[in-house]
């Protein structure tokens, strides 16, 4: 059932909003474009209402967990080995100090080696790039997008990623550094 048409400027050509009954019983719309010269595209409503809120952002807050990181070929914590969550226990660096060392230092250089998904280049492309015209840095430098992630790949503080590298938030830590008071650990898998 069509809902609205409008026109888009190219003779016979419209935007039309449709709504549909889907196999699984639920009521769906979806948008169009169809006339001369074009071709049908069709997507979901909830897409371009995203896409255009996205477009108008002046500010932009990217939350990232465990599937972000699997993307890019990561185990999630749950996929994980039983000794990564044992490691993850902090009083095990009292307990077994090398051990501990050794684990997050091997996990560390595996994190390294494991290039970030485009994903991350979209969210780079989006901030700092220009894809959303209203994210503009304010003029003492800082951003209006952040990044809040579970994640301790350090895939957010990437160099290729400069936009992020001031605003990410990692609420476990980043496993590409682990050093105590004293400056003992690793940074970027060197001891």
């Amino acid at each position: 059932k069509y809902v609205t048409s409008v026109p888009i400027g190219t003779e016979g050509s419209c935007l039309d909003c449709c709504q549909y009954n889907h196999p699984d019983g639920t009521i769906r719309e979806v948008v169009a474009v169809g006339g001369l010269g074009t071709e049908l595209l069709s997507f979901n409503l909830t897409t371009l209402l995203a896409a255009c809120a996205l477009i108008e952002a002046n500010s932009l807050l990217i939350t990232a967990g465990a599937g972000f990181s699997a993307d890019s070929g990561l185990q999630t914590y749950e996929q994980a080995p039983l000794s990564y969550r044992e490691m993850c226990d902090p009083s095990k660096l009292v307990e077994d100090p090398l051990k501990f060392q050794q684990f997050w230092l091997a996990f560390t250089r595996s994190y390294l080696k494991t290039k970030p998904h485009s994903g991350y280049e979209l969210l780079d492309q989006w901030c700092q790039g220009g894809k959303l015209p209203n994210l503009l840095r304010q003029s003492d430098g800082s951003t209006p997008w952040w990044v809040y992630t579970s994640n301790v790949d350090g895939h957010f503080r990437n160099t290729r990623l400069a936009s992020f590298r001031e605003s990410v938030c990692e609420i476990h830590g980043c496993a590409l550094e682990f050093k105590c008071a004293c400056g003992i650990g690793f940074a970027n898998g060197e001891p």
